[in-house]
């Protein structure tokens, strides 16, 4: 499972400064981000990985910049919650939805891998602090 990471600024190139979220991203209010896995339990047919967060104020902070893919094999990998809120801030829209990949790795052998396959849907809520927003 990859480490929690601070978020880095919003459109900041690949070694980005880490900062925080209400730094990131000023203006929302009050989010609510809900990410399932798309692979299912044979049993069930539930998500194997499913995370909800309805934060607003100093909860914020509370957002993981990662969370967990769900496969054990995997290295250094995780769903970007950045790429999410990033999916609706530019435009300020209030609710999105789609779909991200992991970004880890699983060791094939010896200096051998390959892209974790793992895949996740997601949803997106978001206020504003101004009352100027777009759906």
């Amino acid at each position: 499972m990859p480490k929690e990471r601070k978020l880095g600024p919003k459109g900041t190139p690949f070694f980005a400064t880490p900062t925080t979220f209400e730094k990131a991203y000023p203006d929302i209010e009050e989010i609510e981000i809900t990410v399932e896995s798309m692979d299912k339990k044979i049993t069930t047919k539930e998500p194997e990985v499913s995370y909800h967060w309805r934060l607003a104020g100093r909860e914020l902070s509370d957002l993981p910049a990662y969370v967990s893919c769900g496969n054990p094999l995997c290295n250094e990998g995780g769903f970007g919650i950045q790429k999410i809120v990033d999916s609706v801030y530019p435009e300020r829209l209030t609710e999105g939805e789609g779909a991200i990949t992991c970004r880890g790795h699983e060791h094939m052998g010896r200096w051998q891998q390959r892209a974790c396959l793992r895949g996740a849907s997601y949803k997106i809520r978001a206020q504003y602090k101004s009352s100027q927003t777009s759906t």
